[in-house]
């Protein structure tokens, strides 16, 4: 009975799928301005044609994670009014690979893989660089072979995976140095 339970465990992880986020040393690193209430996510650039499809998601989970988290009084997207004193997030997408749906699907253990890669610049009002930071992603898809239709149920949920991951990963960042977390 021990080890059904175990097999059973192990099954559901690999079910899950995985899928990481990693946030590498700033380049820069100022502190907070004192009277930076609102930030501003600016423009998410890329080459790669496949981002402008995941930019509405990733807008909307980095939204939404710093207004849940009350790091800002507010959080807003690009406009045409600046707020005085608004922090702006921009960044540029260097890297977007949807990799092969079939071989995570059905090999998994990164086969296949999807990844997403960006270079993002913190700015205060007057445009000087208060951090410069990496972040990528990548979902490893879930089950494979083992698990049959349950690793490509796995395979239609990973886009949402990863773009949440990765927004998610890239506010908390922004977070983290906000809070004075971030000293290198």
């Amino acid at each position: 009975m021990k080890y059904l339970l175990i097999t059973v465990a192990i099954l559901l992880v690999l079910a899950a799928g995985c899928s990481i986020t990693v946030m590498q040393k700033p380049d820069i690193n100022l502190p907070k301005p004192m009277d930076a209430r609102v930030l501003v996510l600016g423009e998410i650039t890329s080459d790669h044609p496949g981002w402008k499809s995941l930019e509405p998601d990733f807008r909307r989970e980095f939204v939404e994670y710093l207004v849940d988290e009350k790091v800002f009084d507010n959080v807003l997207t690009a406009s045409a009014q600046q707020p005085e004193n608004a922090l702006t997030l921009t960044g540029n997408v260097t890297e977007y690979d949807e990799g092969n749906k079939a071989a995570r699907a059905l090999i998994s253990f990164g086969a296949g893989k999807m990844v997403l890669k960006g270079r993002f610049e913190l700015k205060d009002a007057k445009g000087a660089t208060l951090l410069r930071f990496e972040s990528h992603g990548a979902d490893y898809g879930g089950g494979g072979l083992l698990l049959g239709v349950v690793g490509l149920v796995g395979v239609v949920q990973e886009r949402e995976r990863i773009i949440k991951g990765f927004a998610v990963n890239v506010a908390n960042t922004v977070m983290r140095w906000s809070k004075g977390e971030i000293t290198e």
